[in-house]
């Protein structure tokens, strides 16, 4: 049972880490607070998918193919739909590269 509990622990752990790193990513690009607290709050409200319960769906071909879809348009698309210039900015607030418009600390 200790087992359990820790791999739960790190499977949580794992998945906040992610998400707080995707937020992290939003807010970079668009410069805005209102994207990661509307990720944040929809996130909340749908919980983690149930996967488990999606393989024992009856029609499990198609439940899992739109996970996989999902997943796969969600990285197709992220880029495009985080552009800086959609949210009145010439580039994200923080860049890799050194920006006379950045408000990352050097």
């Amino acid at each position: 049972p200790c087992l359990f509990f820790e791999l739960v622990a790190v499977f949580q752990f794992s998945y906040t880490a992610v998400f707080g790193a995707y937020t992290a990513f939003i807010f970079i690009r668009t410069g805005h607070l209102i994207g990661p607290v509307l990720c944040h709050s929809f996130c909340n409200y749908m919980g983690f998918p149930a996967i488990s319960a999606a393989l024992e769906h009856p029609q499990r071909l198609t439940v899992l193919s739109s996970y996989l879809l999902g997943v796969f348009l969600f990285f197709l698309l992220l880029f495009l739909f985080t552009d800086p210039s959609y949210y009145g900015m010439p580039t994200p607030v923080c860049t890799l590269t050194p920006s006379p418009s950045s408000l990352c600390l050097s």
